[in-house]
């Protein structure tokens, strides 16, 4: 995507709790620095709450656009923000239900929860709030289950799975819990963005952490075993392309 090809440094903001310890001052200084700062899901709601613009939004379930697609964030954005997305939510959803095996009632999202299609916006009409919709069909489904963690992989020009080449969407087999940094995220990053040379992942793999607006004490260590088998994925992407990948959090700011 051309649009994309002067961004050599990127910032993805998760959703995580851990967030709201983060100043605005904190997200204009990575701005300074020149990264593409991605809010991921749920993170939107707190860069409305400190007033800083994120240069992207994105989201895999397409409950989590009914959910976020408020007067209120709609009225945030206001062509001042790009999204970057799968194009699999046409003709009611088509390549979503194919891609995560749904059933004609009801719809599993990413993270194996059964949502009833009715409460599944069918209709994205308000895509044009956005400065620029980046996306593409994935040109390659892979279970999880089937990513050899094992394989030691020295030849990367033979990389089996190369995010660069195909845009890449893993799945569970048995609608279990998957890691959506990993398994969307990434994949669709590498794909989009073609000069990259830093990817920050900020408050990802925090397994004890809530959600941003959620007082639940639990966090989401069920996510934990996905990533563990998709991190010799990224480890092989990261070395076959020279791209530095870096988890963010408290002790490494």
């Amino acid at each position: 995507m051309k649009k994309l090809d002067h961004i050599k440094k990127i910032l993805i903001v998760s959703p995580s709790r851990n967030i709201r310890r983060l100043s605005k001052n904190f997200f204009e200084k990575k701005r300074r620095e020149q990264f593409y700062i991605i809010s991921w899901t749920g993170s939107i709601e707190y860069f409305k709450d400190i007033n800083f613009k994120p240069d992207a939004w994105s989201f895999e379930d397409p409950k989590t656009w009914a959910r976020y697609t408020d007067f209120d964030t709609l009225s945030f954005v206001d062509n001042n923000v790009d999204l970057l997305i799968l194009d699999q939510y046409k003709d009611n959803l088509k390549l979503f239900k194919k891609n995560h095996r749904v059933s004609p009632k009801y719809v599993y999202s990413y993270t194996g929860r059964k949502v009833h299609i009715s409460e599944v916006p069918v209709s994205f009409f308000y895509f044009y709030v956005f400065k620029n919709v980046f996306k593409k069909e994935n040109s390659k489904l892979i279970y999880v289950e089937d990513v050899n963690t094992l394989e030691v992989q020295t030849c990367y020009d033979n990389i089996k799975n190369d995010w660069k080449e195909d845009l890449i969407l893993y799945v569970r087999k048995n609608k279990l819990p998957v890691d959506k940094l990993s398994c969307f995220i990434l994949p669709m990053v590498f794909n989009y963005f073609n000069n990259l040379e830093l990817v920050e992942c900020l408050e990802f793999w925090d397994w004890s952490s809530t959600r941003v607006n959620e007082d639940s004490k639990d966090g989401y260590s069920h996510y934990s075993y996905c990533a563990n088998i998709m991190l010799p994925e990224i480890i092989r992407i990261m070395n076959k392309y020279e791209v530095e990948i870096k988890w963010v959090n408290e002790c490494t700011r």
